[in-house]
This record gives structure tokens, C-alpha cells and sequence, in this order.
């Protein structure tokens, strides 16, 4: 049996909801696919990194089909996800993205 999915389009077409994606992510971690895991679910090195950093795989899918948030929280300048130097964050139910050294935030 595969488990191979591409589990953001799941989500985004309705076919799974968070906690199917999560079971399935688990299924994988679980087995000796587990090494593979960022391929067995379709995911690209940035959204795997936000996935690690607790980001929902509804987030996930809304940034694969609309796009990735191109601004950082927290000083409003620009910021490229695919070049990495950014983390997650969170304000109430919102996720978003960060630069690591912002210059106006006090880490």
C-alpha cells in the first residue's frame, strides 16, 4: 500500500480535513517510509518547514493556492519564503511569517 499523497490539495479540494492529514502524517512518521515523508506528502522544503514550526495544514494549503505571505509581521518589509530566513508566528488564530532577525522585533 502507498502513502504517497499530495495532502495540501487534499485539504484544499475538501477531500481530508486536519485531522486526517495529521493521521497521515503520523502513518508515515510511524512506518519505514519516514525518511521520505516531505515526498510521500508533496511537500516543497518551505511548506515542510512551516508544517515543523506548527503551522495548520488548512495555512498550508490557503499559501500553496494563494500565496505565500510576501511581508513580514512584524516591520511590514518584504520577505521571500523560498529564500528561507523567516519563521512562524502566531497572533490569535492567525499564522504567519516573520523575518528571524527582524530589525524591529525584540527576540
Amino acid at each position: 500500500m502507498t502513502l504517497a499523497v499530495d495532502v495540501l490539495n487534499q485539504i484544499h479540494v475538501g477531500a481530508i480535513d486536519e485531522i486526517n492529514a495529521d493521521l497521515l502524517l503520523d502513518r508515515i512518521l510511524d512506518s519505514e517510509s519516514a525518511p521520505d515523508v516531505k515526498k510521500l506528502l508533496r511537500l516543497t522544503p518551505e511548506e515542510w518547514t512551516a508544517k515543523g514550526q506548527g503551522v495548520l495544514w488548512s495555512v498550508l494549503a490557503r499559501w500553496r493556492y494563494a500565496g505565500w505571505p510576501s511581508r513580514c509581521a512584524v516591520c511590514n518589509r518584504s520577505i521571500d519564503p523560498h529564500a528561507f530566513g523567516w519563521r512562524v508566528i502566531a497572533s490569535g488564530e492567525t499564522q504567519t511569517i516573520k523575518h528571524i532577525k527582524c530589525p524591529m522585533a525584540e527576540d
